[in-house]
């Protein structure tokens, strides 16, 4: 065994730390030596193809991935790798192939689980990623997110109520997630659920009482609720923090009109324009 053999182990994990570490010219540099020194390194032509993938270069990247496969063809987590890529790619039949024979080789592959999930969602094949979301449940160890995507597919194949029983199960794993709850609120609003609703962003404005995406929500629910006065109290706090978002704006502008006050709700819409005109250079 040569001396340059010996050393292929090292540098390997020397590349592995340059990449992780962002050194990206270094870590190909080493792991281009490693490939001289054995042409056949799967583990070597794997980590390339990743390197090359987050720089963007997908022909060089699939190229090095597709080589590590066949090299190495029963390692579940190279199809998962080369899956990704061509995710970012488009090429989404591909992809569900390999998620596939990563499964196949790896039969309780949570990551693959959760990518088949992901990508049945984005084909918008909503009963195929329910059922993937179900099964890696009783794999994840981030069962809070996994309900979360689960409940959100679950509003987009129109099933609400189970869409509202998985987003309970999540915020009670994760009950100071901001974004779940405000998701949560969003389904609420739009089935007229006004109750459950009030007691999810109350329960999460407890938390983040600055927060002005839920200040808006519950303006939206009291102004449903037609408590116009409450209403307007939190849109107004809710533009003190964020005094350009035009949603808010609009809303805050409605709820004026609604009660009357034309000229306040003509000047909110004259900054709505403002906003708008900024927002495309001042054109």
């Amino acid at each position: 065994m040569g001396k340059d053999t010996l050393q292929v182990a090292p540098r390997l994990e020397q590349a592995k730390r340059y990449h992780a570490a962002g050194r990206l010219a270094e870590a190909e540099l080493l792991f281009r030596k490693v490939l001289s020194d054995e042409p056949g390194n799967a583990e070597a032509l794997h980590a390339l193809g990743i390197l090359m993938g987050s720089r963007g270069d997908f022909p060089r990247a699939i190229e090095a991935l597709e080589e590590a496969i066949v090299i190495a063809p029963k390692c579940a987590h190279y199809y998962t790798s080369l899956a990704s890529l061509l995710v970012q790619l488009g090429d989404w039949d591909r992809a569900n192939e390999c998620y596939q024979t990563s499964l196949y080789i790896q039969p309780l592959n949570a990551g693959a689980i959760e990518a088949l999930a992901d990508l049945a969602e984005r084909r918008e094949n909503y009963f195929d990623a329910i059922r993937y979301w179900q099964d890696a449940l009783s794999l994840t160890r981030n069962r809070g997110e996994v309900l979360r995507r689960l409940a959100r597919v679950l509003t987009s194949a129109g099933l609400v109520d189970d869409a509202c029983a998985a987003y309970d199960k999540a915020r009670d794993v994760r009950p100071y997630d901001a974004r779940l709850a405000k998701e949560y609120a969003d389904l609420l609003l739009s089935c007229g659920r006004n109750a459950v609703c009030e007691e999810v962003l109350c329960d999460i404005h407890s938390y983040y009482p600055f927060d002005p995406d839920i200040r808006r929500r519950l303006g939206v629910l009291y102004f449903r609720n037609e408590m116009y006065d409450e209403a307007l109290a939190a849109f107004e706090v809710a533009l003190e923090v964020a005094p350009h978002h035009r949603q808010t704006l609009i809303d805050y502008a409605v709820c004026l009109k609604t009660m009357g006050d034309d000229r306040s709700a003509e000047q909110v819409l004259r900054r709505i324009e403002a906003v708008g005109r900024a927002e495309h250079g001042g054109v």
